[in-house]
């Protein structure tokens, strides 16, 4: 079997990545939260070492990223600050079983709604406002009526 094939995809890192949170007391940065499920995983070396497209990263640590993306998506587990993730409520009521429906549940949110839930500005900035001057359209926020796009 090819190295390649070994690396645990993200749907299949989001119960270690909840099982070594409450291990680690509800709260770890992605680093740290990397290095417990590649320890409870046994992840053999060769694969920790298959680097992603473009070389910055390990291909465990980006499937990692999608896990902790969807489980925040889902509201299982918190952005606390940059890089660090945090167990919600939810997420520790979560069970093994419950993880194949996390994706089915996350993919079939609205984008608004997927933005929303990871905080995207995009979600948060309110109505854009369309006014004409001179024959021209322009875009505005509220508060932001000069600005033109």
């Amino acid at each position: 079997m090819a190295l390649a094939a070994q690396v645990p995809s993200f749907d299949k890192l989001m119960w270690p990545a909840i099982s070594a949170l409450k291990q680690m007391g509800g709260s770890a940065s992605h680093q740290e939260l990397l290095d417990k499920i590649i320890e409870i995983g046994k992840i053999p070396e060769a694969v920790q070492n298959i680097s992603h497209t473009g070389g910055r990263q390990s291909r465990v640590g980006y499937n990692l990223r999608w896990a902790e993306s969807y489980l925040g998506k889902h509201g299982a587990l918190e952005n606390t600050a940059r890089g660090v993730w945090a167990l919600t409520a939810k997420g520790r009521r979560l069970k093994e079983s419950d993880i194949k429906d996390v994706v089915i549940a996350v993919r079939k949110m609205s984008p608004a709604k997927r933005r929303s839930r990871r905080g995207d500005c995009r979600a948060r900035r309110g109505p854009r406002l369309k006014w004409k001057v001179e024959g021209r359209s322009h875009w505005s926020a509220p508060g932001h009526e000069f600005g033109r796009v």
